[in-house]
Formats: C-alpha cells, sequence, structure tokens
C-alpha cells in the first residue's frame, strides 16, 4: 500500500517508515499537518497514520480536511499517538471520521494486524466515512479544552504533592546523614575558626583511646598543622581537596581531609579522620574486586533488600544502554519487557526467596527499546541473622545464541538454495494440513513438480545456471499459489506443493495451470534466456489418500504419468497408476541385478563409408532380455539407470565387454574396425574414467585407436575447463572422440574447435525428413560444411531409404548407419556379416 505518515518527531517517524517498509509497503513522510494536507491535494494515498499533537496544522484539524474532502474522505485514517489517552479525545477522533486511535507504544506486529484490519474493513464498506459538521467539530475542540483545563488542575494536585514528599524526603535524609555521621568508622570532627571543638562523632574517642576527649585541635595535631588547616577557614575556599595529608596522631597514622563549612550559621572547619592502620590490605582487596567487576563481559547489577538498584558494572551498560546514573534507585522492573507473565515472576521470587539463588532465561528491555533474551542468575546475600542484605543479579547477553539457535533450527527445516521449506518441513505441513481438512470436511491436493530436462541444463550449461533456474521457479511457485499454501524443495529439481482449505478441485486445476504459464516463462541468467517447463503430478485429500504415505505415493505416480506424456503438462491421479508405479519399481529393482545375472547383452549396428560401401566400424548397444519382463527397450531403461544412478556400471560393463569382443575378434584376425560406445554424462563426471578406460584396454588388449567414445553436446557444454583435460588424456591415448545427435542441443563451434573431437553424428530427426524437408536438408548441408571446414568426419544416423542415402552421398556426408544398411546385430550376425560383406553395395 501507499501510506502517508505524519509524525513530527524524528525517531518515531523513523521507525514508522522501517517497519511499513520492511513489509513492502510505499511510505510517504511528513513532520506536519500542513505539509501532509499539500501532499494529498496532489497525490492519493491508501492509509493515513498521524500524530495529534504537531505544529501548524494538528492531527484532529487534518482528519477533519480529510473526512470533509470528497475525494479524500474513503481514505483510512488512523490517530497512533502517546499525546492524547482520554476517552474523550478518543470518542472525538472516532466522531471526526478516523478508523482506528493507537495509543503509543504498540508492539509492531500488533501495529501491522491492525492496519491489515483497518484496511480489509474498509474495502468492505466501500468509500463509506462518517463526517461531521462544523458545529460538531467546534463542540469537539470545546470539550478538549474543558479536558485540559482539567489535566492542568490535576497537574497541580500532582506538583503540590511532589513538593511535600520532597519536603519529607529532605527531612529524612538529614536524619539519615546524621545516623551516616554517628556509625562512620572515620572520626568526624567539626572546629571554629580558633580550633575549638564544636561536635564530634562516637569513632573519634575510638581512635584517640581517650575516655575524656579534648577540647581544641592542637590537642591532637602539632601546632604547625593546626595553623595550616585553620587557614583555610579564612581563605573562603571550598574546595573537598584543600588539605589531605597523612598526620601522626598517638601511635596511629591518620589521613586526614579538611573542608570549610558554615556551623549554625558560623565559619567552622570539618575534618575527617582515617586511621590508615589495616586499611591498606582493605584497599588492595577493595581494587581487586572493583577491577574484577568493571572487565567482567558478564553484566552485574546489585540492589538493596529493598530491590532498589546500589550499583551496576560497565557491562550493565554495554548491554543495556543505562548509565549507572540512571538506574540507581530503581527497581529493576523498569528493564521487564512484558514478554513474561506474572505467574513466571512469582515463581522466580518464590525460588530466590526458598533457596537463596535462582537462574534462568529472560526477555528484557535495552534502553532503545529492543527486547533480547538474557541468561540470568540471581543470588540473595544475607547477614549474620539471616536477613536479606543485597540481591546480585549477574547475566549474559545470548541474543547471538538465540539467534544462532533460530538459524540452525531454520537451515534443519529449509532448503539451502531456495530458503523453502525441505522434506522435514514438508512432512509437517501436509500432516498439519490434513488433520484441519479433516476436521473441516475440506480437500487438500498435494503437488510433486519437476523441472523438465533440468538435467541438460546443468549438462549444458554448467550447476551455477542451474541453481538460478532452480531459485527463479522456487520464486515463481510462491507468487503462483495462495498464502495458506506451501511451496518445498525435495532436492534437485523437485518441488512439492501443499494446497490446504480447498472446497473444489477447480481450485487445484487453476493453481496448476497459472504455475505451467508461471514457469514457461523465460528465465534471463546472465544475459542469456533459458526457457523451463515442468510436469507436475497431483493427488487430492480424502479421494486420491487418507494419509501422508498415501498421498505422496499417489502423487508421485501421478508425475510420472506427466513425464510419460511427454512432459509439459500435469495430471492428476487415478487408481490405474498405481500398477504402472509399480512396474516402474518392478522395473527399477530387476535393473539392479542385470548385471549380476548376466541378462545384458550387446549387439553391433554396422557403421559404412558413403563413398565406396565399405564396412568401417560399428555403434556398440545394450539390450535387456529380463526372464519374466521380456526385452526391455534401451529407451525404458537406460534413462532409468541414470535417474537411478546405476548407470556408472552398466556403462563399465558394456564398455568393457565391448572391448573385449573387439579384442578377442582381432586376436581371430578379422579386419580392423572402429567400436563406437555412447557415454553418459554422469559416466563422465567420474574422476576416475580416464583411468578405468585406460586399465581395460590394457587388460582386453584392444588398441585405442578402435575405439570411439560419443559424448552428447551437453557433456561438452558443462564445466568446461574438466571436460577439457579429461578429453586431453583421451586424445593422448589415441581414442577417437565423436559428438552424438549433433544439432539438437547447443551447437557451439567455439567448444568443437576446443576440444578437438573427431566426428560429428547427425540425429536421425534431421535424416528422417530426407529429402522432402527443406529445412531438415538446409540442417544437414550446414552440418557437413561446418564439420568438413574444421577436418571432422561426418555420419548420420536412422538411414532408412536409399533416397536418404543417396541426398547425404550428394552433400558429402562421410559415413552412415541405419536399418537400410543393417540393424543392430548380435555377435554372431555381426561376424558373419563382417567376414561375408565387407561392403555394402554388393562388390
Amino acid at each position: 500500500m501507499k501510506i502517508l505518515c505524519v509524525e513530527d518527531n524524528d525517531d518515531s517517524r523513523y521507525l514508522l517508515e522501517a517497519l511499513l517498509g520492511a513489509q513492502h509497503h510505499q511510505v510517504l513522510s511528513v513532520a506536519d499537518g500542513e505539509a501532509a494536507w499539500q501532499l494529498l491535494q496532489e497525490q492519493a494515498v491508501d492509509l493515513i497514520i498521524s500524530d495529534i499533537m504537531m505544529p501548524k496544522l494538528d492531527g484532529f484539524d487534518l482528519c477533519y480536511r480529510v473526512k470533509r474532502e470528497a475525494g479524500l474522505a474513503a481514505t483510512p485514517f488512523v490517530f497512533y499517538s502517546a499525546s492524547y489517552t482520554q476517552p474523550g479525545d478518543i470518542r472525538f477522533a472516532l466522531r471526526l471520521g478516523a478508523d482506528r486511535f493507537l495509543i503509543k507504544p504498540v508492539p509492531p506486529e500488533q501495529l501491522l494486524a491492525e492496519l491489515d484490519a483497518i484496511c480489509a474493513k474498509t474495502k468492505e464498506r466501500g468509500a463509506a466515512s462518517q463526517q461531521l459538521g462544523e458545529h460538531e467539530f467546534l463542540i469537539g475542540h470545546a470539550e478538549r479544552m474543558g479536558q485540559k483545563l482539567s489535566s492542568i488542575h490535576q497537574r497541580l494536585d500532582r506538583a503540590n504533592a511532589r513538593l511535600e514528599q520532597t519536603r519529607q524526603e529532605l527531612s529524612e535524609a538529614r536524619r539519615l546523614l546524621g545516623l551516616l555521621v554517628d556509625h562512620s568508622s572515620d572520626a568526624v570532627l567539626v572546629v571554629d575558626t580558633t580550633g575549638r571543638f564544636l561536635s564530634s562523632n562516637a569513632s573519634l574517642q575510638k581512635l584517640l583511646n581517650r575516655h575524656v576527649l579534648p577540647t581544641a585541635l592542637v590537642d591532637i595535631l602539632p601546632a604547625a598543622h593546626c595553623q595550616e588547616l585553620l587557614g583555610l577557614v579564612a581563605s573562603e575556599t571550598q574546595s573537598p581537596c584543600d588539605f589531605h595529608e597523612v598526620l601522626a596522631i598517638g601511635e596511629a597514622r591518620v589521613f586526614v581531609t579538611a573542608l570549610p563549612v558554615s556551623y549554625q550559621g558560623e565559619a567552622a572547619l570539618l575534618l575527617l579522620l582515617r586511621n590508615l592502620r589495616g586499611y591498606a590490605e582493605f584497599a588492595t582487596r577493595h581494587l581487586l574486586d572493583q577491577h574484577v567487576l568493571k572487565n567482567l563481559t558478564e553484566g552485574v547489577m546489585i540492589t538493596n533488600a529493598d530491590n532498589k538498584i546500589i550499583s551496576v558494572n560497565p557491562a550493565f551498560t554495554r548491554i543495556t544502554g543505562y548509565s549507572e546514573y540512571e538506574v540507581l534507585g530503581k527497581n529493576p522492573r523498569f528493564l521487564k519487557s512484558g514478554s513474561q507473565d506474572l505467574a513466571f515472576y512469582r515463581r522466580m521470587w518464590s525460588t530466590l526467596l526458598t533457596e537463596d539463588q535462582w537462574q534462568g532465561e529472560i526477555w528484557n528491555r535495552r534502553k532503545n527499546a529492543e527486547l533480547y533474551p538474557e541468561w540470568l542468575f540471581i543470588s540473595a546475600v544475607r547477614d549474620d541473622a539471616g536477613a536479606i542484605q543485597f540481591y546480585v543479579g549477574i547475566f549474559n547477553d545470548i541474543s547471538e545464541h538465540e539467534e544462532a539457535r533460530r538459524h540452525i533450527e531454520h537451515l534443519a527445516h529449509h532448503d539451502p538454495l531456495t530458503d523453502t521449506p525441505n522434506r522435514t518441513l514438508l512432512r509437517y505441513r501436509l500432516s498439519d494440513a490434513l488433520v484441519h481438512a479433516c476436521r473441516d470436511q475440506r480437500n487438500v491436493a498435494l503437488l510433486f513438480l519437476d523441472v523438465d530436462r533440468f538435467k541438460s541444463i546443468n549438462d549444458s550449461l554448467g550447476h551455477h545456471v542451474g541453481d538460478e533456474v532452480i531459485k527463479i521457479v522456487s520464486q515463481r511457485l510462491k507468487t503462483s499459489v495462495r498464502q495458506a499454501d506451501t511451496v518445498g524443495r525435495q532436492g534437485g529439481d523437485e518441488f512439492v506443493l501443499v494446497l490446504a482449505e480447498l472446497n473444489s478441485r477447480e481450485v487445484v486445476n487453476r493453481i496448476a495451470d497459472k504455475i505451467m504459464r508461471a514457469i514457461a516463462q523465460p528465465c534471463l541468467i546472465d544475459g542469456r534466456e533459458v526457457h523451463v517447463t515442468c510436469s507436475i503430478g497431483i493427488a487430492v485429500y480424502p479421494q486420491d489418500g487418507e494419509d501422508e504415505t498415501a498421498l505422496i505415493k499417489n502423487a508421485d505416480a501421478a508425475l510420472y504419468k506427466a513425464k510419460a506424456e511427454g512432459r509439459n503438462n500435469y495430471q492428476f491421479y487415478s487408481a490405474d497408476l498405481n500398477r504402472a508405479s509399480e512396474q516402474r519399481l518392478e522395473l527399477e529393482t530387476a535393473l539392479r541385478h542385470a548385471v549380476e545375472r548376466d541378462q545384458l547383452r550387446l549387439v553391433y549396428q554396422p557403421q559404412y563409408r558413403l563413398a565406396d560401401g565399405r564396412l568401417v566400424g560399428c555403434e556398440v548397444l545394450a539390450r535387456w532380455r529380463h526372464p519374466e519382463l521380456g526385452e526391455v527397450p534401451p529407451g525404458e531403461f537406460i534413462p532409468l539407470a541414470e535417474e537411478t544412478g546405476q548407470i556408472n556400471a552398466i556403462g563399465e560393463w558394456i564398455l568393457r565387454r565391448a572391448c573385449e569382443q573387439a579384442g578377442a575378434w582381432r586376436q581371430a584376425g578379422l579386419p580392423e574396425l572402429t567400436f563406437a560406445v555412447n557415454l553418459s554424462a554422469i559416466q563422465f563426471r567420474r574422476p576416475t574414467l580416464t583411468s578405468e578406460v585406460g586399465e581395460i584396454l590394457d587388460q582386453t588388449g584392444l588398441p585405442a585407436s578402435q575405439l570411439e567414445l560419443e559424448l552428447t553436446e551437453g557433456i561438452l557444454m558443462r564445466e568446461a575447463h574438466n571436460t577439457l583435460e579429461t578429453l586431453r588424456l583421451f586424445k593422448g591415448m589415441g581414442i577417437e572422440l565423436s559428438i552424438d545427435d549433433f544439432g539438437t542441443g547447443y551447437s557451439n563451434l567455439a567448444y568443437l574447435n576446443r576440444f578437438s573431437v573427431d566426428k560429428l553424428k547427425i540425429d536421425q530427426s534431421f535424416v528422417r525428413g530426407l529429402p522432402n524437408n527443406p529445412n531438415d536438408l538446409a540442417i544437414v548441408q550446414a552440418i557437413i560444411q561446418m564439420a568438413h571446414s574444421l577436418g571432422l568426419t561426418v555420419i548420420a544416423e536412422g538411414v532408412e531409404t536409399a533416397d536418404q542415402r543417396d541426398v547425404l552421398i550428394e552433400n558429402g556426408c562421410d559415413q552412415a548407419q541405419g536399418y537400410w544398411f543393417a540393424k543392430p546385430l548380435e555377435v554372431d550376425e555381426f561376424e558373419r556379416l563382417w567376414q561375408s560383406r565387407p561392403d555394402c553395395y554388393g562388390r
């Protein structure tokens, strides 16, 4: 909202701006009502928050003008002031048309809630507002002036009461001063200008150790010192440091301080005599105690038996913001934050008085009004008779510990990349939503969402771009759902959405459609447009499951169906999806044992040189025949192997078995061919890949020149530095490198040149359109010309007709494979083809 804050106090205005700005409101602020009225003539606002007592134009006059102005009357107007708290003022404000009267201070969360409620109420009632006539406004002002006059009388009464209290306190102070002098351990003596004793305390007799006190100063001090001391009276100085010497009085060493004073209207001299016997040891011990107290990092507060503060240390000031001067004599309750109730303090005092100590966590308020947590230890100090003399409180500011604890708790329940709920918190939110839905007889929808082909983005553009895509998708999901819904990330590109408090399935459809549109918008990352889509599986409580486990299982089955339907769509769960989900799980379990149970085998698709039809190599392909499931297509089990992480073991088996068979054929004396083996992106990321390939070549005896490794464009585009090093090692071994499915991804000439590949394979999607599709023909021609300009060999896959072959020959394609030449052959079939038919033209 656009909110106008009218406040003449800079601190209050700044706090309002900071609080409302943190809630993403647009805040306009002025220091008086006149400036506010001028601003309102120029632009409209959604809400006005105003103080009352301000220069030029006060809050009441401003409200009166606003509510009488046709274009402004509907604008919500809130008084926020500590100046007026009388019921009459509040009634007057509401009669003027104000929507709310808030008395400072109001906790931030309460203030925001009040403002939200006011705006909601204003929308419901439209632009209607109450307006006062001129006579009512004047009546209200008259009432206010009467109240102010009454307030002045009350203040005078309170001032008289305080004056009487001050008189009593002064009398009490005199009485206490007398007690202090009488009971002081230092001797106190008052003499006149001749040195004659006027007054003394009991400690003087103890210091002199005489039953009968002398009558003059000269009887206890040398004449020279007496003359010097009495000279202070004549000088009319009033400094307490005019005389301070250590003198000998009898056998004692005494520290003497003298001060000119007026005694019963006459000039006199006040002397303080401190016996230094044993004082040095006491002073040292006191200095040490003060040093420890001063340098403690913990705050220390000492109160008397009446719980009035008598001492604090510097750490107290650093933590609370209050100086010692500001807190002496006060009850510590002024630090209370209001976070603990009366029962808490009753328990605390009960423990302290029965056990003489208490410790625990408590929230207090600093001088700047900031709340903070502290760990407080309080101890009661008793005298020999058991009466409490002092309370000592020692406390630590544990704000950082609390913040660290909250941060750790947040990290434990949120995804670090997107700051959305993680798997643990999602389960809690889902469980909570189901409990409320069961009670209120409403629906809950669970959505499983995957970013389509996210792996290709990671492989092609790198993890940095992938992370940015995930963050963008997360943000778009948050803006596509309602406030009551939850968006969380399970990991990778998987998100989970909990849509709570649903009345119908149509709401789910609308939200799913909104999500699909939002995700499909281009993502601009590092100046590059990245386009993504998503697949969503949906299960609805209670139709599709009455507990978390059932809903999760069924939403996952619906997501699998969405992917099977070609991605970029959403599917609701249906009962027949369970069987498909079970089949997929069955297939995944069976695949884990395919290698060890020898269920995989290799087939070989011949590759021919188009110029003369000679057999020059083959592509090695894996096949899986399960004893119960039958022949499982590679398009099913290879992606499943990559999803489940089994591709490393399967890929290594394919490479080793292909090299073993090729090595065996070489030993048998068959002509030299090139054997092309595909590498998945997951295999390529293994740091031990190059050493594993070298070890396999050594063990099988196959020359590296007969091995060709087929890579996708995405592998080359990902983490270029690491990729370059791996390819350099392969080239150093003498292995040939080819790019599979060229033209379908992020084709980049600079990468081809940099990585020094040997061969490009034209994807069958382009070959299929030959010779009639002009776009496919243009792409094929461009790939061949580009590859030849870089010195690369070009091979086309998926050649199924003679016309396709002829177009490729006409445009200079080097090699080809496909069903027109031969389908993938079993090992014995390929061996017979190799031996009996060296070319595909029958020559």
